[in-house]
């Protein structure tokens, strides 16, 4: 690698580096590092903001906070290199199973599943696992959801938590949440609950007056 290309990749890193809040050090520089080093750098610094990216993964695992003089600082708790790369690939790979329960499956338990429901997929004998993972989810994001046989308690919660709004709800004209046209029965069961729940500013002329 030329040194123009290292400083190029190292500006890159910088970058990203900066954009989050936190200086993740100490990361021996490119020149430190072996022939194969700044490759294991920069795999290691794209898995590791990968993992700090990811809400799920505790921030402890990564980096450790402390103050000097008063001032918050931040350090990596991993060193470049392959044993830290391959603790951070199991990191994700935990991650995406406790997202995606059939990451964790078998083929056999998979090609199960599609057989139980039904699912028949022309060559599945010879496909792979992954693509019966792939057709499995692809059938699940083909369900339909029927909310209509639910208990009418049930709908009752749902509707509460679609139609929850954080803010004050100002309404503008005859707007209105897409739900409550879906028909008229969740009109009537769905009115209830959104009037109920939500607090609303209605606008005259120029200014807002709010129901107290």
């Amino acid at each position: 690698m030329s040194s123009g290309n290292n400083m190029s990749s190292s500006a890159t890193r910088a970058v990203s580096y900066t954009s989050l809040s936190w200086n993740p050090s100490p990361i021996s520089s490119v020149e430190e590092l072996s022939e194969k080093g700044p490759k294991v750098r920069e795999r290691f610094e794209d898995l590791f903001l990968q993992c700090v990216d990811r809400q799920s993964i505790c921030r402890g695992k990564l980096i450790s906070i402390f103050e000097i003089f008063g001032s918050t600082s931040t350090r990596s708790l991993l060193r470049p290199n392959a044993q830290s790369i391959r603790k951070l690939r199991r990191m994700m790979r935990a991650d995406d199973c406790a997202m995606n329960n059939y990451l964790a499956w078998s083929r056999r338990e998979i090609t199960n599943a599609l057989i139980q429901r039904r699912i028949l997929i022309p060559g599945i004998e010879s496909m792979s696992r992954t693509h019966c993972r792939i057709a499995l989810e692809e059938a699940d994001d083909r369900r339909s959801f029927h909310l209509m046989q639910l208990p009418k308690e049930v709908r009752l919660m749902v509707y509460e938590a679609a139609l929850s709004a954080e803010d004050v709800f100002v309404v503008r004209g005859s707007s209105k949440p897409a739900l409550l046209s879906v028909s008229k029965q969740v009109q009537q069961e769905a009115s209830e609950i959104f009037f109920r729940v939500n607090r609303f500013e209605f606008r005259i002329d120029h200014g807002y007056v709010s129901p107290s």
